[in-house]
């Protein structure tokens, strides 16, 4: 069975911070821009709406990017809040016991491990190297340990 387009968070969260960028150029990408940001949305709301079917389900890592993706392009607490979970699943908080490939290794990785739930630095970088929007203690402390973690 083939899925809906909005059924994964790749390539559409990744609109989510395409927008911004091109909106800078002109008004016609600036339009473009919005478009992009809007499919972000649409393919969170997507997931949101249909979480609890397995055949939809996003990882733990898919749901951080997409939350982190969209937080940032918007700046909406919402999606700021949906980041918690998922982090305390990739990264073993709160009692969570984290699971290959759903983790954050930094330093290896395949496309079985992606399409499963791989995290990977660029997931979260943007949130760490933004100066604009508010941050969470404690997922500062996590990425900023992690990226800092030797092997």
């Amino acid at each position: 069975m083939r899925r809906p387009p909005l059924s994964t968070p790749r390539p559409e969260i990744s609109f989510a911070r395409a927008g911004p960028g091109l909106g800078a150029f002109d008004s016609t990408s600036a339009k473009r821009a919005d478009e992009l940001l809007a499919r972000a949305r649409k393919a969170w709301a997507f997931y949101e709406a249909h979480q609890a079917d397995p055949k939809f389900a996003w990882s733990a890592g898919a749901r951080l990017y997409a939350a982190c993706q969209l937080y940032l392009a918007t700046g909406d607490a919402a999606f700021h809040d949906a980041m918690q979970e998922p982090v305390e699943v990739v990264f073993g908080l709160q009692g969570k016991k984290m699971q290959f490939p759903a983790q954050y290794l930094g330093h290896l990785a395949n496309l079985n491990d992606v399409n499963q739930g791989m995290v990977f630095t660029h997931f979260f970088m943007g949130y760490l190297l933004d100066q604009k929007l508010a941050k969470k203690p404690g997922l500062e402390q996590v990425f900023r340990s992690e990226l800092l973690r030797q092997e």
